[in-house]
């Protein structure tokens, strides 16, 4: 951290960073109110810009930068309709037109028979926004006393923290024929340049149905962790863990310290997403 000279990893890494190019205006087209996110501010934005403002060189890596960049420039295009944002151009009124799925994806172990229409094969996911969903309400909850309804339909988080610690434990593992083909990929991927080569894991992308049926698993134990962890804690009632404080707590952080200690020199998990940085 530029403000604090603390130093942070990997999501809270990039949360900080981000908070501090907020602060300084990276986001805002209006050097007078630099303390807000609006269209013209996200438009200027360039790839090195980004990677100045999270901090990212040959030392410091960050994969995706072009696909995050991408990202928020297709925000600010977004918030150009006023319709929806005002004549301000800044993030409020979010409503979705069904034009993109987002963080959902087509997995081929759904329904196919005849009678299955298009949308029963989806899976939805929304991991990014729903994680956002539990970062603002747990201070809103605290400090303002703020109550949400349908906190429930929340799920947990189907991120490779989380379901990397379900793989590492052996709960879940790879059928033979897709740990092969997950094996050559990496071992293909690894002779391009700047690419990891070093504790070689499976790797697939985003949209293979290894990775969309390992996500789906991942939200499932979840559900069934978050029992189990309350029951053997003699938690109940208003003392009992919500899925939330059981995801920060205990499956993420238990996911990233094993898989730091299963791979110490890359820290990835388990099994390698090849991803533009928009989903993981």
């Amino acid at each position: 951290s530029k403000e604090s000279g603390k130093t942070y990893r990997r999501s809270e890494g990039l949360a900080v960073a981000s908070l501090e190019m907020f602060k300084a205006g990276y986001f805002s087209g209006d050097p007078t109110e630099p303390y807000q996110v609006n269209a013209a501010g996200l438009n200027r934005l360039s790839v090195n810009q980004l990677a100045i403002g999270l901090q990212v060189s040959e030392a410091n890596p960050l994969a995706g930068m072009e696909g995050r960049a991408d990202l928020l420039a297709n925000l600010g295009e977004a918030l150009r309709n006023t319709e929806y944002f005002g004549s301000t151009s800044r993030p409020g009124n979010m409503l979705v037109n069904g034009i993109s799925l987002g963080d959902a994806w087509p997995c081929s172990s759904m329904p196919s028979a005849p009678r299955a229409q298009p949308w029963e094969n989806i899976v939805p996911f929304h991991k990014l926004t729903q994680w956002l969903c539990y970062s603002l309400m747990a201070p809103m909850t605290r400090l303002l006393n703020v109550q949400f309804v349908g906190v429930e339909l929340l799920t947990g988080l189907p991120e490779y923290r989380n379901g990397g610690l379900l793989i590492d434990t052996g709960l879940v593992t790879l059928k033979p024929a897709d740990a092969k083909r997950g094996l050559d990929a990496y071992r293909n991927n690894a002779t391009v340049k700047g690419q990891p080569c070093m504790e070689v894991v499976p790797l697939f992308s985003t949209d293979d149905d290894v990775v969309v049926e390992w996500r789906a698993l991942t939200i499932g134990f979840l559900d069934d962790l978050h029992v189990e962890v309350n029951r053997l804690l003699h938690l109940e009632g208003p003392d009992k863990l919500s899925l939330a404080q059981m995801l920060e707590a205990g499956s993420w952080k238990g996911g990233r310290e094993l898989a730091e200690v299963s791979r110490p020199n890359t820290k990835q998990p388990p099994i390698m997403i090849l991803s533009d940085g928009t989903v993981f």
